[in-house]
């Protein structure tokens, strides 16, 4: 403890340990497909028909479906390991993109498809700071934290910036589906 103190606290263990680096990478890659999806699904909703009113009805319906699995995370990491739920949730988040992109037809069958979002989140949710902890050695896992935290925000800001471009350019559906790409590419990358 007084080594550290001295000389600070060994913030290259963290990026040494290729599973949090690895987790970084994916961090990075899945926020900016959530940018994607959550910052322009207005804009699919005026595209679509839908109407601008109804986006808080479609938050709603998933901040709902996020409690279950929060509740239930306990019980779900006895059985798989962490790793394996964030990928599920992000597969979770890139089924509601690519069926967004290309089977919705009515407001009711989009609010159906925008559950799987709500379960994704709620479990990526729980899963996330979980997996970061197990990684983070002792000393470091507040660092680790703060790091993560650090690219969310960065992915974030690429999200929108690309985000915008891309659905101007593209439209509504194909933009969906090329967002659940990014979801999968996320996944691939974390594999």
């Amino acid at each position: 403890a007084k080594s550290d103190k001295k000389n600070g606290l060994p913030v290259g263990l963290l990026f040494k340990d290729s599973q949090y680096v690895a987790f970084l990478v994916f961090t990075f890659v899945f926020y900016v497909a959530i940018g994607f999806e959550a910052s322009f699904l207005p804009y699919y909703l005026d595209e679509m028909g839908f109407g601008t009113n109804n986006y808080g009805v479609l938050l709603a319906f998933r901040a709902f479906m996020e409690v279950p699995l929060l509740l239930g995370l306990s019980k779900l990491s006895r059985h798989f390991r962490m790793q394996y739920l964030i990928m599920v949730a992000a597969m979770l988040m890139a089924l509601e993109c690519f069926l967004f992109g290309s089977v919705v037809s009515s407001l009711v069958s989009c609010v159906g498809i925008c559950l799987l979002f709500g379960l994704g989140n709620g479990l990526y949710l729980g899963a996330s700071p979980n997996y970061i902890y197990q990684l983070a050695p002792d000393q470091l896992k507040a660092t680790a934290q703060a790091i993560y935290a650090s690219v969310l925000s960065a992915a974030g800001i690429v999200g929108n910036l690309l985000g915008g471009v891309l659905f101007d350019a593209v439209g509504a559906r194909p933009f969906y589906l090329i967002t659940g790409a990014v979801f999968m590419a996320a996944v691939g990358l974390f594999l």
